[in-house]
């Protein structure tokens, strides 16, 4: 299973946080890493993606945070073919979007994901589907880049933009490019 926190938080409120972030103390959790938005705007400055082999909603900090924490299992799935020699970019894009909704909603991830997935500097995408029906965001995309020119140069491509301007309207998505900035257990 997986737990994934978007923690809402300042740019400022991030770095002090980033200490109370501690898998180590959480039973059944396997392997986590955090992630630190590039952005200093961006609203969801911290996300904790953690496989655990228990049910767990707890986030993986120490201090209180905002967060919207649910378990999830990978929905749908692309692999890049090559291997990847550096940590790269991660790519998070939430969905707050209707549960009925989500299987239609995936139909339409897919046209866009495969064709991401096809650009030169992608390494892997999955979409995490929330167990729970009642979570902020029942769906959530997590991608691997070789850097950020690679993935600005993939939205930028005009196939791509078509299918972006007819996405869903009942889905909003929040999207936003982060690094890794810790890793549980470490060096792993």
């Amino acid at each position: 299973m997986i737990e994934i926190s978007i923690v809402e938080t300042s740019a400022a409120r991030a770095d002090a946080l980033r200490p109370a972030w501690r898998p180590d103390l959480v039973p059944g959790v396997a392997t986590a890493v955090l992630l630190r938005a590039i952005a200093k705007g961006t609203a969801y400055q911290l996300v904790s993606v953690g496989v655990v082999g228990v049910d767990n909603t707890t986030p993986l900090f120490t201090a209180p945070v905002t967060a919207a924490t649910g378990s999830y299992g990978v929905a749908a799935q692309y692999t890049a073919e090559t291997e990847a020699t550096d940590p790269g970019i991660v790519f998070v894009n939430a969905f707050d979007l209707p549960v009925a909704r989500i299987d239609e909603f995936i139909g339409h991830w897919h046209t866009r994901a495969g064709l991401m997935s096809r650009a030169p500097g992608f390494r892997d995408n999955r979409l995490h589907r929330a167990i729970d029906p009642d979570v902020r965001f029942p769906l959530i995309n997590i991608a691997h880049w070789d850097g950020e020119q690679a993935w600005h140069a993939a939205g930028a491509n005009p196939e791509f933009q078509q299918r972006l301007s007819t996405a869903p309207g009942y889905a909003v998505a929040h999207p936003a490019l982060y690094t890794v900035v810790a890793e549980f257990p470490a060096g792993r």
